[in-house]
């Protein structure tokens, strides 16, 4: 319930100040990841932190949860919000792909326009190193 509360509170403070943001330091992708960055430290760990508080100092929770709650978090972020969303992007493409009209005319449109997409790895290689070289700041 923490994790979404705190989800839902970057949600809404993103939805009133990014675009102040953006007007006051522009594209900068270094300033735009230190906004998401502090807002993900002030509102996720932050929060899970004073839960952690909270909740020890009711009593619910001991110095041997530790590290079950911080495995917790970590799973619910990266294990099922994260994994989730790709889940049902790799089920969409599925259905969509599985059925035989479907997947002839995609091929089809696949080879005749990007037929590096098939290349034998040996020829894909090179094109992956060079384009891992060139996303990077």
């Amino acid at each position: 319930m923490a994790y979404f509360g705190a989800i839902a509170l970057k949600y809404v403070t993103q939805t009133l100040t990014l675009n102040y943001y953006v007007g006051f330091v522009g594209s900068n992708p270094y300033a735009l990841g230190l906004y998401f960055g502090s807002l993900t430290v002030v509102f996720e760990v932050l929060g899970a932190y004073l839960v952690a508080r909270y909740a020890t100092s009711r009593g619910k929770l001991f110095l041997n949860d530790a590290m079950p709650y911080g495995l917790g978090l970590s799973l619910w972020e990266n294990g099922v919000l994260t994994s989730l969303l790709v889940l049902i992007n790799y089920i969409s493409y599925y259905a969509l792909l599985s059925s035989p009209s479907t997947h002839d005319k995609v091929y089809a449109l696949l080879i005749a326009h990007y037929p590096e997409l098939f290349l034998p790895p040996v020829q894909a290689l090179p094109l992956v190193g060079v384009a891992v070289v060139e996303c990077r700041p």
